[in-house]
């Protein structure tokens, strides 16, 4: 798995990518694109600088008859023009070496630009649609789109939305703050929603996201207060960080196999979720990932999950049974379940599990009651008993007898 640099086609900022990956979040925007597309643009952008400084290298020739060398290219330099196919050499007799043949630069296509085109409703360019100028607060996208434009509806007060066929990308804040729209179908050939698409769109109940899918943008639907349910496809790899938080309306969430590794903030704030599913396949929860989601009652993790971030269900006030493998907690993960009594591992019991792990949590409080009285300490406070047959707490605050 060679890591590369790699520019985001978003921001620009250089990063670190697997070359083997499908998909790379930028560390520095968390804008989400395809790996293999962020390579090839890179690429291609070198090239045409390379090929721009070649142009600007001049093209005067010099041959020097007393010297060591003729050359086609700069004067100053020495340095062959772009398609240049021959150097010549003199030795210090004056003999010629044999000719160095080189290939002449391939160029790139230039892609031709397209100024953009109001059609009535939509400001279009290359096919994407730029900004809607309509009046219809049901809009339907006209065939032929393959792409909605950054902040093409944003803050509009459009109540509905169809995208047809064919459009394969929804860009960032596209439908931002649309506070009015309340149904939105996306077709099976979109295959990423960028970051903030639909942040704030507190009237959207029902968003069906289809096969083909596979990225979901940070906080692509974070503070859809109305949104009632998600069912993830099979194809979804990526889903950002924060990209349901607030989704204060969500009840039930299944977790598919093939979605492994759950962004930190997710599904935080997310107040009426009721029930998660994780299936086999998830192996990492971030840190805050289902935090203050405080109607889960019950939660049972896969085998296969090797680490619970910091503070991932920080909060959730109702949770009472978790079912954990053998993995690393990190610090405050389940800090603050008040109703958690019940934790039945898979694995060796507190193996990896940071101190911090279930801070103020019955369960905590009940783990270290069996230390204190394994160690003949007042199982309330900790302290040390005094008396002789009727043993009571040597803690002025606590008190108590000794009742085990």
């Amino acid at each position: 798995m060679p890591i590369i640099s790699v520019a985001c086609p978003s921001c620009g900022r250089m990063n670190n990518v697997d070359s083997d990956s499908d998909v790379m979040i930028c560390e520095f925007c968390g804008d989400t694109n395809d790996t293999r597309e962020a390579i090839v643009q890179n690429y291609i952008n070198c090239t045409k600088f390379a090929g721009s400084a070649n142009s600007d290298s001049g093209n005067s020739s010099e041959a020097k008859t007393n010297g060591t060398s003729i050359n086609s290219g700069n004067s100053s330099t020495g340095v062959p023009n772009s398609g240049s196919t021959i150097g010549i050499s003199l030795k210090p007799d004056n003999s010629i070496t044999e000719p160095v043949k080189e290939e002449p630069a391939k160029e790139e296509p230039v892609k031709e630009e397209t100024a953009p085109v109001e059609d009535g409703n939509f400001i279009i360019e290359d096919r994407a649609v730029v900004k809607y100028v309509g009046e219809s607060v049901n809009v339907v996208v006209p065939d032929g789109i393959v792409a909605i434009g950054n902040n093409a509806f944003e803050k509009l007060p459009i109540q509905s939305v169809e995208i047809p066929l064919g459009v394969k990308s929804i860009g960032h804040y596209a439908f931002a703050n649309c506070e009015a729209l309340t149904s939105v179908k996306i077709p099976v050939s979109v295959e990423r929603i960028g970051s903030d698409a639909f942040t704030g769109c507190t009237l959207l109940s029902d968003v069906t996201l289809k096969e083909g899918l596979q990225n979901i943008g940070p906080d692509a639907f974070a503070e859809c207060v109305s949104l009632r349910s998600i069912s993830f496809p099979s194809t979804i790899t990526s889903v950002g960080p924060g990209a349901f938080s607030g989704c204060t309306s969500l009840k039930n969430l299944t977790i598919p196999s093939n979605y492994t590794n759950i962004a930190p903030g997710t599904f935080s704030g997310c107040t009426s979720l009721i029930s998660v599913s994780f299936l086999k396949g998830v192996t990492s929860i971030g840190a805050y990932a289902f935090s203050n989601c405080i109607k889960i009652v019950e939660v049972t993790l896969p085998t296969g999950v090797t680490g619970i971030g910091p503070n991932a269900f920080r909060g959730c006030t109702s949770l009472n049974r978790v079912t954990i493998p053998a993995c690393v907690i990190e610090n405050n993960a389940f800090m603050d379940c008040t109703s958690l009594t019940n934790v039945i591992w898979l694995g060796e019991p507190f193996k990896d599990v940071k101190p911090n792990a279930f801070e103020n949590t019955p369960f905590a409080r009940g783990e270290q009651q069996k230390v204190w009285m394994k160690a003949g300490l007042c199982r309330h406070c900790g302290s040390t008993f005094v008396g002789v047959f009727n043993k009571t707490c040597s803690n002025p605050k606590c008190g108590k007898p000794q009742d085990y």
